[in-house]
């Protein structure tokens, strides 16, 4: 079975989402993976797991966004006809692979979390009505898959592999889209790298009732990260979506703001040290996995804590 993993530039220096990547391939049944590099910059010398490199180098100057990059899929497509292609399901992964798969007329499974042996095929398990159940799919090949990026064990195989270059000859295929910018984040900090972690979901009620909640993770050291609800409606940047669509984070602590508690949310704060819930409703399902709770309006609390942690210090 002739199988891929494709990345992009926003996400080639991630060893850890390439290495997941080699063993859901390998999982998966594929005895020599190749890894497609999509990027404007040199491959370089590149370690890891995979033994083969394609780098593709788009002809198109501006290629941030998936009208730029799914010619170059095209291209390599027509040239490698691989049997099943995988993307990391991060914001990037998600949106190609759904959409390659449909330019392609091929079937296209999201979100997968591990695989299994039926009978003489392969299924593969994803989270499905919110994360509420594990559901099975059999593996039709040919296929699109996109693999959760805290899934499968990272591969100890570690290679110098055989890079190809590929230019790619096609511009941009829409022309409804002029121009585009990429405008790289404020920080380079993720995360997984705060100790304290502020959760905020649709029950914060707009946007600028955010401030409160920012203000309170300045006084205790922390991040604002939010709900996939939050982030879709832009109250918090993408690369602070939590959850199974974002972030999967263990901080001391996590303290969830007007967020009900949505299996597909919890599950990426179920490993915080101590997570507390604060929500108006007392049936949220929140209540049931934090360890400690407030049934209260979320934003007048996260202003009253503002205010003790300013009394105090």
């Amino acid at each position: 079975m002739k199988v891929c993993a494709v990345i992009v530039s926003s996400q080639h220096e991630d060893a850890q989402i390439i290495s997941r990547l080699y063993s859901a391939a390998a999982a998966l049944g594929a005895d020599d993976p190749a890894l497609w590099l999509i990027d404007d910059c040199g491959a370089g010398t590149y370690k890891c797991p995979f033994a083969k490199i394609i780098h593709a180098v788009p002809n198109a100057e501006r290629f941030y966004s998936a009208e730029g990059i799914l010619p170059v899929l095209s291209e390599i497509y027509d040239k490698e006809k691989p049997e099943l292609m995988l993307f990391p399901a991060d914001i990037a992964g998600s949106e190609l692979g759904t959409r390659f798969s449909a330019k392609i007329n091929t079937a296209c499974i999201t979100n997968i979390r591990s695989t299994e042996n039926a009978d003489t095929s392969k299924v593969v398990l994803k989270m499905a009505y919110s994360g509420n159940i594990d559901a099975v799919f059999p593996l039709m090949l040919p296929a699109v898959v996109t693999v959760m990026t805290d899934a499968f064990e990272p591969a100890e195989k570690i290679c110098e592999p055989v890079t190809d270059t590929f230019y790619c000859t096609s511009g941009r295929e829409t022309d409804w889209s002029a121009d585009e910018e990429f405008i790289p984040a404020e920080t380079g900090v993720g995360l997984r790298s705060f100790q304290n972690v502020i959760a905020c979901g649709r029950g914060m009620g707009c946007k600028s009732n955010m401030e409160e909640a920012e203000r309170l993770a300045e006084r205790i050291n922390g991040a604002v990260a939010g709900t996939r609800p939050a982030a879709v409606d832009g109250w918090v940047a993408p690369d602070r979506l939590v959850g199974i669509s974002g972030a999967f984070i263990s901080p001391k602590i996590c303290l969830t703001l007007g967020a009900s508690g949505a299996r597909a949310f919890t599950t990426g704060i179920k490993d915080s040290e101590i997570l507390i819930g604060v929500n108006t409703d007392e049936t949220a399902p929140i209540f049931s996995v934090c360890d400690a709770g407030a049934v209260c309006d979320c934003v007048e609390f996260a202003h009253a804590l503002a205010d003790i942690i300013d009394a105090e210090t």
